[in-house]
């Protein structure tokens, strides 16, 4: 750029030359026609001077040029060179900087993985620490209720023995008068409970009726359940028979009465049926921790439907619930051939003469009163298992 320029400013210069000799011959032009006869000789010859000078210019002017023509040809190739130079150089750039970016791309991932691997031992490190926080909460609730109740006991045990009379003579009295109630509304009491019982039975059909059909039920609903005693072997020999010739079994049945039962399993089944998610959770902890298997539904409905894909070692239940009640619930199991032989122990927390008198006339085999302690739970249970078995 620097010889361009000084090559440029030769031009100039040489314009500037060539621009004042063109006026000095100007000039000579107006004085050699002053003087033109006088000096036509020397004008001739000083005229062919400085056309040799203006060749001599013109021919360094095209020298000039044609230098500069080089120059620029030279500059155009470098320029091109370094064009090209650069273009390989960002191409190598721009395949550096993808290397770099796919390289950190699984960088990312392999801390994005890591991160989900730390978040999920977390996590796991988490419901540890709180399922361990919900035991020595539990455990220690049971320590308090147990000291507790220990303190209480020993306040009221004088008052107990007088109340306890007390409330003996007026439940006796109660049960008296209620037991003459009850017989003069025995019939109307009946029809009442057996529709209702009906409108129970329709529910339950429903949803035994959703059970797959590989499940062997452990009972069949299929009449009425004030008929059921009268009607139950017949017809659960016919559908017993049904099945097996609907399978196509060679079998001989030699038990027309007899009704296939579930498999129970070896380890203890628990059904614990109630409306409350804390008590159904402190009897399934209780239990778990003793070794017993334990499946637990909200409301008799649901247990029945249980019922019918599992059989239990023993259920406990609760009275008060929505839908089919502990009492109900009860009769529908004891009235089953199927599944009468299974002890129901009923949680309840009235201790009266006449709630426990109305769950025997259910057929439960046992009453636990609410709150209770896990080790009562667990003697209870043990021993209708034992007994049962």
């Amino acid at each position: 750029e620097a010889e361009a320029q000084r090559v440029a400013e030769e031009e100039a210069e040489a314009q500037r030359v060539a621009e004042e000799e063109a006026e000095a011959q100007r000039v000579a032009e107006e004085e050699a026609e002053a003087q033109r006869v006088a000096e036509e000789e020397a004008e001739a010859q000083r005229v062919a001077e400085e056309e040799a000078e203006a060749q001599r210019v013109a021919e360094e002017e095209a020298e000039a040029q044609r230098v500069a023509e080089e120059e620029a040809e030279a500059q155009r190739v470098a320029e091109e060179e370094a064009e090209a130079q650069r273009v390989a150089e960002e191409e190598a750039e721009a395949q550096r900087v993808a290397e770099e970016e796919a390289e950190a791309q699984r960088v990312a991932e392999e801390e994005t993985e890591a991160q989900r691997v730390a978040e999920e031992e977390a996590e796991a490190q988490r419901v540890a620490e709180k399922e361990a926080e919900v035991q020595r909460v539990i455990e220690e609730a049971e320590a308090k209720r147990t000291e507790e109740a220990r303190l209480e006991e020993e306040d009221r045990l004088a008052e107990e023995a007088e109340a306890r009379r007390l409330a003996e003579e007026e439940e006796a009295e109660e049960a008296e008068q209620k037991e003459e109630e009850k017989t003069e509304t025995a019939s109307e009491a009946d029809e009442v409970e057996t529709q209702k019982e009906n409108e129970i039975y329709d529910t339950v059909n429903e949803i035994v009726s959703g059970v797959k059909s590989t499940i062997t039920p452990a009972f069949t609903l299929n009449d009425s359940i004030v008929s059921d005693e009268a009607k139950g072997s017949d017809d659960v020999a016919e559908a017993n028979k049904a099945e097996v010739e609907a399978k196509g079994s060679d079998e001989d049945i030699t038990e027309s009465s007899k009704v296939e039962e579930p498999q129970i399993a070896a380890k203890p089944l628990v059904l614990t049926v109630d409306d409350s998610p804390t008590i159904r959770k402190l009897v399934t902890m209780t239990l778990s921790r003793e070794g017993f298997e334990v499946v637990s539904a909200a409301d008799g409905i649901e247990a029945l439907t249980l019922l019918a894909e599992r059989v239990p070692s023993i259920i406990l239940s609760d009275i008060n619930m929505p839908r089919l009640d502990g009492y109900k619930l009860c009769k529908f199991v004891k009235r089953n051939q199927g599944t009468k032989h299974i002890p129901v122990i009923l949680l309840s927390g009235k201790d009266g003469v006449f709630d426990k008198m109305r769950g025997k006339m259910s057929g439960c085999d046992g009453y636990i009163t609410k709150p209770f302690e896990s080790n009562d739970l667990l003697e209870k249970v043990r021993s209708f298992i034992a007994a049962s078995v």
